[in-house]
């Protein structure tokens, strides 16, 4: 995809299942964490759900975590003008989801 330059998949205990990031331990240990921390602000917001959050919105990269069930999506990007990625990642994870189901 354009604009992606690594990913890290992540079980709910934040063991690497794939990656391409360096620091890849250190990196989903916490962004479990940081789950955590934003189901409990989803829940006292009442929001319907966590589609995603945004790390370190910078001019040169930022990482975009996905939450899907028990496992955590986290996708290293660089700014790319006119590409929504986050919404290229949901779609793809949704015809993932259909194929499989």
């Amino acid at each position: 995809m354009p604009g992606v330059k690594g990913y890290l998949l992540v079980d709910s205990d934040g063991r690497s299942l794939a990656r391409t990031l360096p620091d890849s331990e250190q990196i989903g240990s916490m962004i479990v964490l940081i789950r955590l921390a934003a189901e409990k602000m989803r829940t006292a917001l009442d929001l319907e759900r966590l589609r995603h959050f945004v790390l370190g919105e910078g001019e040169t990269s930022f990482l975009t975590v996905f939450p899907l069930g028990r496992y955590l999506l986290a996708v290293e990007q660089t700014p790319q003008p006119g590409i929504d990625l986050p919404q290229a990642i949901r779609e793809l994870v949704v015809r993932f989801q259909r194929q499989k189901g």
